[in-house]
């Protein structure tokens, strides 16, 4: 009985098939990183929710106001990493504003979050803000009651008690670096014209 022998690839049709398999993994790859890099991006640019902020600093505020300065307060959310860009940016503006400036620092404290926020890095980080009070919103009245929603928020008061900034310190979530946010706040302390009173926040939410 006569046997007929296996077909055999010869070795440049192999070769061939080899390169054509590796340039269509090549190409998914690519595609795989340059939609992850696309939706990473849109995340990063993709701002928080923000309340309707109070105009005039509350009378019945649980938070103290030194009359005749401004203030300034930022609310945090502890286990939000975006707003280590935002507590960064918020030192570098102390530092650039003259004496005078009210700072209050926020924390949320959201349910379900057993410890000790002291412990926190990101409160941490924010104790080493000079002429800063830290202070904790156990039940969210504070926030609630200036409108704030998400962490990174920041409501700048004059002396009077006049809303006179709202919005985010950064440019995009954990970027720190010059932003509209900040120019503002820092004109405004100078009594000068602010190239926006509202911007963005970049962080997650408070709650």
């Amino acid at each position: 009985m006569l046997k007929t022998s296996d077909p055999k690839i010869s070795p440049p049709a192999a070769r061939s098939i080899r390169e054509r398999a590796l340039i269509a993994f090549v190409a998914l790859w690519l595609i795989g990183i340059s939609i992850g890099s696309l939706l990473l991006l849109r995340y990063s640019l993709k701002p928080g929710a923000q309340g309707t902020a109070s105009v005039q600093w509350p009378a019945d505020l649980a938070l103290a106001r030194v009359r005749g300065r401004p203030t300034l307060v930022m609310f945090v959310h502890p286990k939000c990493a975006c707003s280590r860009a935002s507590l960064s940016e918020l030192a570098v503006l102390v530092a650039d504003c003259p004496s005078g400036l009210s700072t209050d620092i926020v924390f949320a404290d959201p349910p379900g979050l057993v410890r000790q926020i002291e412990s926190n890095d990101l409160w941490q980080s924010a104790a080493e803000i000079p002429d800063s009070t830290l202070i904790c919103d156990r039940d969210g009245a504070i926030a609630r009651r200036l409108g704030a929603h998400t962490s990174g928020q920041v409501f700048l008061y004059d002396a009077q008690g006049t809303l006179r900034f709202s919005g985010g310190i950064t440019a995009e979530r954990a970027h720190a670096g010059s932003n509209a946010g900040r120019l503002a706040i820092e004109a405004i302390i100078r009594n000068e014209k602010p190239i926006a009173q509202a911007t963005p926040v970049f962080g997650c939410s408070l709650w």
